[in-house]
Parts: structure tokens; sequence; C-alpha cells
């Protein structure tokens, strides 16, 4: 979390760090979240973002800590994989060891409001069998480097009649991945 040295009022200037003319509800973002840390911080509390990023730090800076975890949890599921963002890729990145099952439908994404990356689903053989960079000059090699990593295509609907599960197939038949 930022000291309350750190919060910045940045609600005076009309353009983004790019040079963009910033919308209005970004304005009214900017006027309300630096009062909204203060309050966290005052309230010695934590948003949903903070138990992610706090705990991701955690693991990086302690190794320690990350073995103990990976000898409590041999296997790590991932349900809603889609619905990631690369602050929570990572965090699970740091918390599997041997095993880990992913499982979700790119597109299924309703988050990426949130950081969500539907593309993640597609970019998770090339996030595993590659050196993983953690940020801050931490990285961790990826246990899976060597593993051999299957995709199951799940094709039976149990939740929905045939005539959704083709209109469904029909919408996303045009996507790019």
């Amino acid at each position: 979390l930022k000291s309350n040295n750190d919060l910045q009022d940045t609600s005076t200037s009309n353009m983004n760090d790019k040079g963009d003319k910033i919308s209005e509800l970004e304005k009214i973002s900017r006027q309300i979240y630096p009062l909204y840390r203060k309050t966290l911080l005052q309230q010695n509390a934590l948003d949903f973002d903070d138990l992610i990023l706090l705990a991701r730090e955690l693991l990086i800076a302690n190794p320690d800590v990350r073995h103990r975890l990976h000898q409590r949890w041999e296997h790590v599921l991932v349900d809603e994989f889609q619905d990631t963002s690369k602050a929570q890729f990572d965090l699970v990145k740091l918390l599997s060891s041997d095993s880990l099952l992913i499982v979700g439908d790119g597109d299924q994404s309703i988050y990426s409001w949130r950081g969500a990356k539907p593309n993640s689903m597609v970019d998770f053989i090339h996030e595993f069998r590659e050196r993983t960079h953690l940020g801050r000059g931490a990285s961790m090699e990826s246990n899976y480097k060597n593993q051999n990593i299957d995709t199951i295509n799940l094709m039976e609907n149990y939740r929905s009649t045939s005539n959704i599960v083709r209109a469904a197939q029909k919408v996303i038949s045009d996507n790019d991945n």
C-alpha cells in the first residue's frame, strides 16, 4: 500500500500519461481514488486487488514461504482462468509447483474491465515453457518447463439446450483465437 505521502491528487490534469484527453469517468476516478486509498490506510484495510498484489509481493520476496506453500499444496486448480489478470496469473505461477490445472473458456471472459486477459488461455503454454519474470528484478524459473501441457476440450454442455449451444458456437466462430 502507498503511504499517505505517496497519494497524489491528479484530478486537475485533463490528460493521461500518454497525452490523451481523459474521459469524465476517469476525471471523477482521479478525484475519488486518492480519498479511497487514504481511507483504506486510515482503517488499516485492504481491498481485493491489495490482497492479490501483497500476496504476490510476499511470495516474490520470500522464497522460503513460497517453498512451504509448494510443499503444502501439491496441486493447484484455477477455474474461470480466462478472467485472471496479470497479477493473478503471476500469483498462480508463484503458488504452483508441480501440478497446475486451469479451466476456462476465452470466449466467456467478462472481466476485461478488471485487467483480465482472455488471451491468457491461448498464451498459457507459452507462459509456462519460458522463463517467468515477476517484476522488481525477481524472477522464477517455470517449474513446468519440461512438463507435458495438454489441452482437453470439453464439448459436452450439460447446462444449456442444444439451440443455445449452437447459437453460442455461431457467435464465437468468428473469433480470432
